[in-house]
């Protein structure tokens, strides 16, 4: 969520179902800034999750990294 320019972040540990929902609200509030990077941290996911974030990243312009953990 963003809080006044701020963004929190959390861990992905199966949310197949929210990350493409979480990635475009947090691309929508980083809008407004020109130097922003999202990273998402992989938490050994046994879903779907790192599939999406992987598409994500592909079909985005926008600094998106994924790291595993």
């Amino acid at each position: 969520s963003c809080y006044g320019g701020q963004i929190q972040g959390r861990l992905v540990l199966n949310e197949e179902e929210n990350i493409e929902p979480l990635t475009n609200e947090l691309l929508k509030c980083l809008s407004k800034f020109n130097n922003y990077e999202i990273i998402f941290v992989n938490d050994s996911s046994n879903d779907n999750s790192l599939n999406i974030l992987n598409q994500i990243v592909a079909n985005n312009n926008a600094k998106i990294v994924i790291l595993n953990n």
